[in-house]
């Protein structure tokens, strides 16, 4: 099959998935880059992956943001909180903080979806799942930060429950 995402978008039912467009990860005062991140070169995703969510609501393709969201709750223990200091990550995305908020342009609209997590995949929240099942989605498109964690853990995921992704 040759890869046509116009084609691949038109004959499946697709959703495009924003994952992790958040102020503390993407904005100049974010945590990331007040802990010392270059955090540039996800500000550059910016314009891009707004055009994308303005074609695809022109083209009736879902669109679901994706949020990392912590709290006192779900920081975890053991390896994830082990990880998080190794690797010099700030205390960031706290639950209702400016931090979490989406960066820039990407905001939902009435008719999208909004699902926070507090792992790296998004399955992690089950309304994510349920939603795709509901919605019955074929196709994920990713557009967002953290493609190495957060993109690949939900990929990974959604191929494991047999969804083409993009």
């Amino acid at each position: 099959m040759t890869y046509d995402p116009k084609k691949l978008c038109q004959s499946t039912k697709s959703a495009l998935v924003v994952m992790d467009m958040q102020n503390d990860f993407v904005a100049d005062k974010g945590a990331f880059s007040l802990a010392g991140f270059d955090v540039k070169p996800y500000q550059k995703l910016e314009p891009i992956i707004y055009e994308m969510i303005v074609s695809a609501r022109q083209n009736h393709i879902p669109i679901i943001f994706v949020a990392m969201s912590h709290n006192e709750q779900n920081d975890g223990d053991g390896a994830w909180k082990q990880r998080r200091i190794e690797n010099g990550h700030p205390n960031s995305c706290r639950e209702e903080t400016w931090g979490s908020h989406l960066y820039g342009r990407l905001k939902p609209d009435k008719d999208d979806a909004f699902f926070f997590k507090w792992r790296y995949s998004a399955f992690v929240n089950e309304q994510f799942d349920t939603y795709l099942q509901g919605h019955k989605i074929e196709t994920l498109i990713f557009a967002g930060i953290n493609t190495n964690t957060c993109v690949e853990s939900t990929m990974r995921e959604a191929h494991m429950r047999i969804i083409m992704f993009y």
